[in-house]
């Protein structure tokens, strides 16, 4: 618009006298002009909300009509039902969240629970924890927690119709069991108790208790679980009452094949009536009265089925008469051996010579005792089919460890070996170790794990990749190295031409951050860890393979597609 104040505009220029009126009169028509233009702008507004309301009306009604229609509702129910059992975790347990199937399955709709409640299959795992203590709670209070749990077990396992039952009960930490224990009584004890009736349909049964508790359980007899396969008893202990593991006869079911006896159990192992010729797989491991060398030669000598093994040594006992002989274990293909004291090397050497396992195909030597007195090693030469093998280093000296490592059979695919929990003056895994492994004496190595490893440097990580690749048919595929230290050095152009050639290679240079578990639904299950903690790690890593990276990119996907749910379930009802 023309001004003929044009050059004056923008300026610091003082109108005179007689420019005001001139001024003023410039200004009545785009005055007049700008209130016309806001009573449109008010109309058109108006206007625009009138259809929003009109379009949220219509909107609303053709979503009402269209979820009549909408194929989720078509489905008959014995297919929603099948969709509804594949919600289920596969390896675990059901826990009791709604976070997860089958309580998620009910909060969708009215239509979704009644049915959800009325498929036994939804119904037949379960898994209960403890209410975690608060010590703002009193003993009413806390009684309520317990009665409630166990309330909502019994509703949880009346749906579960004729099916077989797995089970698990997971207590609180030991420490606080025995606050509570102290301070109030049939705890624990009143969950077992809505478990009893359903025995007869017991397939899979994991209970973690004192003895006091477990004692509910001696009025089932072997008859009442006719379908138990699989039994885990982890016992607490507890400030009074009895500290043997009781007697409890079912132990004695014909069906039993998978048995694991966890925590101080208190008492001679082989003293519980256990069909001990039925096993295929046992576990037997503690804190404080575990087996001896000789004590778990006898166990084995019993169980000539054993397909998996695990057993946690402590105390070493010299051969006797009673081991003398060689028990052959035939059909053994995973043996753990946990040493949870002093003399790895003459324990496990006394094991392994009392032991004739010609089809052992992985074998794990685990513990958390830093060994400082060398000794004559066992020798596994002897496992002509072992293909996987497992070792804490610090169990041994380094003398001792070169010496185990080189009397390997030559049929090693993967090897791990891991430094958790060692102090940098304790390290036995170094440069001169990782040195002595060399094609001539693992020809077939095909993956490589070295764990929590602070003493290997990493040119003598990549002088070991090169010496395994330069073979003929070199046979390592996967080396995977975490470093409690920052990085030396960068990855030099024979390993890179070998990694994009296909070998992989995964080096971590981070501390782990363990996180403290916050009390959840999940608390006792194999994934609680990766459940609890898998967000908080971040880890450094070369990668160059057509595989997935991690575990940790599956865990991640993984749990956004879980919080995802609820809203994919609602769009699906839509």
């Amino acid at each position: 618009m023309y001004s003929p104040f044009q050059s004056k505009l923008g300026t610091n220029y003082r109108a005179r006298d007689d420019e005001v009126p001139q001024i003023r009169s410039l200004l009545v028509q785009p005055l007049s002009r700008m209130q016309e233009i806001d009573t449109e702008i008010a109309d058109l507004h108006n206007a625009i909300d009138a259809l929003l309301t009109e379009k949220a009306t219509l909107r609303s009604y053709i979503r009402a009509h269209r979820t009549l229609i909408a194929p989720i509702r078509r489905i008959p129910p014995e297919i929603l039902s099948e969709i509804f059992v594949t919600c289920l975790p596969k390896e675990r347990n059901c826990v009791m969240s709604a976070t997860e199937a089958p309580m998620l399955l009910g909060r969708v709709c009215s239509s979704w629970r009644s049915l959800s409640h009325s498929i036994p299959r939804l119904w037949c795992r379960l898994h209960i924890v403890e209410p975690e203590l608060n010590s703002a709670w009193t003993q009413l209070v806390w009684e309520q927690k317990y009665v409630q749990r166990a309330d909502a077990a019994k509703t949880w396992l009346e749906r579960s119709g004729p099916y077989p039952l797995s089970i698990s009960l997971t207590g609180s930490d030991e420490d606080r069991r025995a606050m509570v224990n102290s301070q109030s009584s049939g705890t624990t004890a009143a969950i077992l108790q809505v478990l009893i009736p359903f025995a007869h349909r017991w397939q899979n049964i994991s209970v973690q208790a004192s003895p006091a508790d477990l004692e509910c359980l001696l009025s089932i007899s072997e008859q009442d679980v006719p379908m138990l396969t699989r039994l885990h008893i982890h016992r607490v202990p507890s400030p009074a009452g009895p500290m043997q593991l009781p007697a409890l006869q079912f132990l004695n079911g014909r069906q039993i094949a998978h048995c694991s006896f966890s925590g101080s159990h208190g008492r001679n192992i082989l003293s519980l009536p256990v069909r001990w010729s039925q096993l295929r797989s046992l576990s037997i491991g503690g804190n404080g009265r575990s087996l001896t060398t000789e004590a778990a030669v006898k166990v084995l000598s019993r169980c000539p089925r054993l397909e998996t093994c695990e057993l946690t040594i402590v105390h070493m006992s010299p051969p006797s008469a009673s081991t003398a002989t060689i028990v052959t274990l035939p059909h053994l293909r995973a043996l753990t051996v946990n040493d949870e004291g002093p003399h790895a090397a003459y324990k496990l050497g006394g094991l392994f010579s009392c032991l004739s396992l010609p089809g052992l195909l992985n074998l794990e030597v685990l513990g958390s005792y830093r060994s400082s007195v060398t000794g004559s090693a066992a020798s596994f030469a002897s496992l002509p089919r072992l293909e996987s093998f497992t070792i804490i280093t610090a169990l041994f000296t380094k003398p001792t460890l070169i010496t185990l490592l080189v009397t390997l059979p030559p049929t090693i695919q993967q090897l791990h070996l891991s430094s958790l929990n060692v102090r940098r003056n304790h390290a036995h895994m170094d440069d001169d170790v990782l040195a002595m492994l060399n094609p001539s004496i693992f020809p077939n190595l095909e993956e490589l794990r070295i764990t929590e490893c602070n003493s290997v440097s990493d040119q003598a990580l990549f002088r070991f990749i090169v010496a395994m690749m330069r073979v003929d048919w070199p046979a390592l595929r996967i080396v995977k190295v975490h470093f409690k230290r920052s990085k030396q050095m960068e990855i030099p152009e024979e390993i890179q031409s070998l990694m994009d050639a296909g070998l992989q290679v995964i080096i971590d240079y981070q501390h782990r951050y363990h996180a403290p578990l916050r009390s959840s639904p999940w608390k006792g299950l194999p994934d609680e860890y990766k459940a609890e903690t898998a967000q908080l790690t971040s880890r450094v890593r070369w990668t160059v393979s057509a595989e997935p990276e991690s575990d940790e990119s599956a865990l991640a996907a993984f749990s956004n597609l879980t919080s995802a749910l609820p809203s994919i379930l609602q769009r699906l009802q839509d």
